[in-house]
């Protein structure tokens, strides 16, 4: 169920390296502190670890792109419990999860170790820091290396046929274990793998989407239009199955295998958002 989340946690991920907040610049900062408590850590994981930070972001599902404030890398040889301070302006904050980052490679939307909820609820759980109450302590997370280990991949290519729908503002692949529900737009949140930011306009993409070892029932194409909310997300295309074009094709995947020809076709003239 904590997986179901990840998603909509790290849609502003793409804007990371841009949230940057200097505690001397503004007397109207308060801070966010906690633990973080790691689960499967090792150091063959931590090699391939390249940054380990906590981002906060004011909304959930966020309605488009925002910044992230995110706290200074985090000290991934420092042990299996951290203790982190995240310096904030005031306000309420949605969303406060754990982001990961491979070495070498750029921020993958889905690498969110795990997010701060209540015990009793996988929501996440809001975060108030005002003048009155500047500090907020013991707002701890589980993160989980293996949400983000990822030591096989698909790769194809994504071809168009028709005119793309000029208020086009976003496309994005993702590959599910389970088919999401295309009458349900939060079973997308059961993504296991997602790359939002793929090439739009273009004829043809040729991608490659790192996964963990498993079958994959579903690997689609989503798209969303200019100046609207995540949640207004449209299902595209997907890879078919081989013997019925008409259906998805399931993938199964290795460790260690880059499995390619997982290719996607669309055509936008009978695409009516």
């Amino acid at each position: 169920m904590v997986k179901k989340f990840m998603l909509l946690a790290v849609l502003s991920v793409l804007t990371l390296s841009s949230c940057k907040i200097d505690r001397g610049l503004s007397p109207d900062l308060g801070v966010i502190k906690g633990k973080i408590y790691f689960s499967h850590r090792t150091s063959e994981i931590l090699k391939k670890t390249d940054e380990i930070r906590v981002a906060v972001a004011k909304s959930f599902p966020p309605a488009e792109f925002t910044e992230l404030i995110t706290s200074p890398p985090l000290n991934k040889w420092g042990g299996d419990t951290l203790e982190y301070e995240l310096y904030v302006p005031f306000g309420t904050y949605n969303i406060l999860g754990v982001v990961w980052k491979a070495k070498g490679k750029p921020w993958n939307l889905s690498d969110v170790m795990g997010y701060y909820h209540d015990i009793n609820s996988f929501l996440p759980s809001p975060i108030t820091v005002t003048r009155a109450e500047m500090e907020v302590d013991s707002i701890n997370v589980y993160a989980d290396f293996d949400y983000v280990i990822r030591e096989a991949s698909i790769c194809g290519k994504i071809t168009y046929s028709g005119t793309w729908p000029k208020e086009t503002e976003i496309m994005g692949i993702g590959a599910f274990k389970r088919a999401p529900d295309p009458n349900n737009i939060f079973s997308l949140l059961n993504v296991s793998s997602a790359k939002i930011g793929i090439p739009i306009f273009v004829s043809e993409f040729n991608y490659c989407l790192p996964l963990s070892a498993g079958t994959y029932q579903y690997i689609g194409l989503f798209w969303k239009a200019k100046g609207t909310p995540f949640t207004s997300i449209y299902y595209l295309g997907f890879y078919a199955d081989p013997d019925s074009a008409s259906k998805p094709g399931a993938v199964t995947v290795v460790k260690g295998e880059t499995r390619s020809g997982i290719d996607i076709h669309v055509d936008f003239s009978t695409f009516h958002p």
